[in-house]
């Protein structure tokens, strides 16, 4: 399945409890940042950002979680294609947030299944909790000692299994990683 195809398959699994669900907590769960090297004066910083949605969630409960583990590995490279190269890395983070999510289905409607959760999840929740972690990277990137580093707006794509991760009309259980690059 493309991607617009997969996009429009989230979005109708997820579109039946979005008018029914609300988030009740958001928290920082765990962190793990590591510096490697000081950088040039003079040298460009580019980074790499995966995201790995997983959702908490069974069927006879009115909650469920939503836990988004974010890995950022900051890089010096005159080379944006050398960010693979482990010699390069200047720092690593690696935290994740959890989102406590409630649902209300209307009386007479079926409780969300698995399926369902997942795409909202992967949609809507990280929509949610993303903004949370571009303040943390820009905050402890200025505290590690860098130029505060503020990674791009959330693209949808970035949430999207690839075609490898799962078969093509299932919503995946283990959400894939997604990355992105970017230059400083």
């Amino acid at each position: 399945m493309d991607g617009v195809a997969h996009l429009d398959s989230l979005k109708k699994d997820a579109a039946r409890m979005s008018g029914f669900t609300d988030v009740l907590d958001v928290r920082l769960f765990g962190v793990e940042s590591k510096f490697y090297a000081f950088p040039g004066q003079t040298e460009p910083l580019t980074w790499n950002l995966d995201i790995t949605p997983t959702v908490d969630y069974e069927s006879d409960d009115d909650t469920f979680v939503l836990n988004v583990e974010f890995r950022v590995q900051i890089v010096s490279s005159d080379d944006p294609g050398e960010h693979e190269d482990d010699e390069h890395e200047k720092a690593s983070l690696q935290f994740t947030y959890a989102a406590l999510f409630s649902v209300a289905m209307p009386e007479g409607q079926a409780a969300p299944t698995e399926a369902e959760v997942e795409a909202f999840g992967r949609l809507y929740g990280v929509q949610l909790v993303y903004p949370y972690a571009r303040e943390f990277v820009q905050s402890i990137t200025s505290r590690m000692g860098f130029p505060p580093l503020t990674i791009s707006q959330l693209r949808t794509r970035q949430l999207l299994p690839s075609e490898d991760d799962s078969a093509a009309d299932e919503v995946p259980t283990k959400p894939a990683k997604r990355s992105s690059a970017k230059r400083r």
